[in-house]
């Protein structure tokens, strides 16, 4: 932590005595970092960002400080856009611990609980937002690997609650019914073909579901942007629906490691997050963000608080059911098209 009282600061959760979460017969403890901003927050309260980290992710505070290249945590990025961020460290390396293997990709199924981690950290938040000077109507999730399905996760469980997510090379399951009630929430997904760990149709299905279920948003827009600006950024291909709010980048080379580096190296994606949709259509060539009023931050408050909401209906289909997605089922026709 800096002088002024600025900075990361290393914690660890400890839970209240009624009915905690326990591993190996004793209360579970989640270490967490939290970043806490120089500015005084105003009345309605500072954003708050939430990383998930990926499953190779270490708990030292190096790798808390620098898991977003500067992007949130600049002086130039707190001056424009202020906010606490929260940085959970997972139990057992797991967000989630349930897979169903796909011969192209990894495709998360839901059980009907959550993974110890996420519940823990759900008690976490809402204790984080009764403390803190946060607004709850502007949660903003993020995540990579492991962390991209958690955030997926975290939006079909809680899907009202987060003002804008940031699933990096993660995946979800594209037919659950919590798809629909993502009407709220602005989502920008990234992630690289030639992935060899979580295969790209991850998060191909996840976007094509988000569009499909919601026929006010079927019209999308693709655009391709040339290799080589900003430098040594691949060349890739960036969809989005009309109104802005659902977005997919899929990078044309990279390894996996590498889609959340180049997804934190974007200089629009802060603006977008913080501001609204309005900012993914920046010049991406642009070094730095331009500084903007966030005049489309009101239209996505939400009237419902995180602290009164309850977690979405379990997921009770039939194993034949969740089974029957097939390559290519999920993915829009022009999104094969355009991505090959």
């Amino acid at each position: 932590m800096r002088a002024d009282g600025s900075g990361w600061t290393e914690r660890r959760f400890f839970q209240p005595a009624d009915r905690p979460i326990l591993v190996n017969g004793t209360p579970a403890v989640m270490p967490y970092f939290l970043w806490v901003p120089k500015r005084r927050p105003p009345r309605s309260g500072h954003p708050l960002l939430i990383f998930l980290h990926g499953g190779i992710w270490g708990v030292g505070p190096h790798q808390a400080a620098d898991f977003d290249r500067g992007l949130f945590t600049s002086d130039a990025s707190q001056e424009r856009h202020p906010c606490y961020i929260l940085r959970p460290l997972s139990l057992r390396s797991n967000w989630i611990d349930h897979y169903k293997t796909h011969p192209k990709s990894v495709v998360h199924f839901q059980r009907s609980k959550l993974a110890i981690s996420l519940d823990l950290f759900i008690r976490l938040l809402r204790v984080q937002l009764t403390e803190l000077p946060v607004d709850p109507d502007k949660l903003i999730l993020t995540g990579a690997s492991m962390g991209g399905y958690g955030v997926w996760e975290l939006l079909l469980r809680f899907p009202t609650t987060f003002t804008a997510a940031v699933p990096i090379c993660g995946g979800g399951d594209p037919e659950h019914p919590s798809v629909q009630r993502l009407t709220r929430t602005r989502v920008w997904a990234f992630h690289t073909k030639s992935d060899g760990i979580v295969g790209v149709n991850a998060s191909r299905w996840m976007f094509s579901a988000l569009v499909r279920s919601h026929a006010d948003l079927a019209t999308v827009i693709t655009r391709r942007l040339p290799e080589g600006k900003p430098p040594f950024v691949p060349s890739r291909l960036e969809t989005q629906t009309a109104d802005r709010r659902f977005r997919y980048t899929e990078y044309a080379r990279g390894t996996h490691y590498s889609a959340w580096e180049l997804a934190f190296i974007d200089a629009r994606l802060a603006d977008w997050a913080f501001g609204g949709g309005e900012a993914a259509d920046a010049d991406p060539t642009a070094r730095a963000p331009r500084a903007r009023q966030a005049a489309a931050d009101g239209q996505w408050r939400r009237a419902t608080s995180f602290l009164n909401q309850s977690e979405a209906p379990a997921d009770h289909r039939t194993k034949a059911q969740l089974t029957s997605a097939r390559e290519g089922h999920f993915i829009l026709p022009g999104l094969v098209a355009d991505y090959g």
